[in-house]
């Protein structure tokens, strides 16, 4: 009997454990098919469209936004082995950060504030700050998360997700002008590149039990879903 290659593994915090012939792991090397065989958690290559899908993408952040990248703010790296390789994107959900208000608008706090966030996520098991976007009072768009891998934002709704955190509670305070402006450019990229309808652009209290985005924030999503 062909010996079992065994590996255990750990996906945004859910333990997973995976036995693999050998001659089934060096079918998967040589296909490509499962390339998790060989090292769980890598980023792997993306295929031609969506290599190209990215590259897109991050030109036309770049030229159409504030837009920092996530060396902007140089937090911890990410633990790779807990997370799971994106799927196509086909909807986007918007968030607040909900626990303080907040009316940061140097580039030095917004840093700051970010890599609290991420070290928080990571504290409870995930692989890297929860989502792919954050958005400042100012209207600057951050990278977070890396579009390479699934976002950790909304249970059981994560595949094809988009990520997007507006820094604030906005069950307590407004969004800034700059702050929506900010928004509805990045969304409006990320449906320029991804094959997003506008119906499927949600508010986290939209998937789930919970008043994410804020009562202050909703209601703009919300015209945004139906604006077309």
């Amino acid at each position: 009997m062909a010996h079992p290659y065994v590996m255990n593994m750990s996906v945004d915090g859910i333990k997973l454990k995976t036995g693999w012939s050998r001659r089934d792991f060096v079918r998967a090397l040589l296909l490509g098919g499962v390339a998790m065989a060989a090292a769980p958690g890598r980023a792997f290559a993306a295929s031609d469209a969506k290599g190209k899908d990215l590259t897109r993408l991050y030109a036309a952040l770049v030229k159409e936004l504030n837009f920092c990248r996530k060396s902007a703010w140089a937090g911890e790296d990410p633990i790779r082995s807990r997370l799971r390789p994106a799927t196509p994107y086909k909807l986007l959900t918007v968030h607040h950060e909900g626990q303080h208000l907040n009316q940061h608008r140097l580039k030095g706090e917004i840093a700051a504030d970010i890599q609290n966030i991420q070290a928080g996520h990571c504290k409870r098991k995930y692989g890297d700050i929860a989502y792919h976007f954050i958005v400042d009072q100012a209207g600057r768009v951050w990278e977070g998360r890396s579009l390479q891998y699934q976002g950790a934002h909304v249970s059981d709704h994560n595949a094809g997700n988009v990520g997007i955190m507006l820094l604030g509670n906005f069950e307590r305070q407004q969004p800034s002008e700059q702050q929506l402006t900010g928004l509805n450019g990045l969304v409006g990229v990320l449906r320029q590149v991804f094959p997003i309808p506008a119906d499927r652009v949600y508010g986290h209290c939209d998937l789930a039990q919970t008043l994410c985005p804020g009562a202050r924030l909703y209601p703009h999503i919300a015209r945004m879903r139906t604006a077309g």
